[in-house]
């Protein structure tokens, strides 16, 4: 695990270290595959970033790469509760809870 993930886990109260440690864990080792297995380079964030820079009105947001676009597709046809399955299995959450934010 990262010193940045350490860190974040260290600062969170028991109850929230003891829940979400495992998941963060496993979200780091994905990401760290992920990262590994990409074909992304420093070049292709540059050209990105100059674009952005150099363009009069640039987009707020720019996939780079193609797991990002894929994923930016799956959240624009798939719902939020399968979008979350998906997660949840991946991080080996178990069942995804819904929160009510109102």
């Amino acid at each position: 695990m990262s010193e940045s993930s350490r860190r974040t886990l260290a600062a969170a109260a028991p109850a929230i270290r003891s829940r979400y440690a495992a998941a963060l864990q496993r979200f780091v080792e994905l990401n760290q595959k992920t990262a590994e297995r990409s074909r992304q380079t420093p070049a292709d964030v540059a050209r990105a970033v100059e674009h952005c820079l150099f363009t009069a009105n640039p987009k707020p947001r720019h996939e780079i790469g193609m797991e990002v676009a894929t994923g930016s597709i799956a959240s624009r046809v798939l719902p939020a509760s399968v979008i979350d399955l998906v997660y949840s299995r991946l991080l080996r959450t178990g069942s995804v809870k819904q929160v009510r934010t109102t």
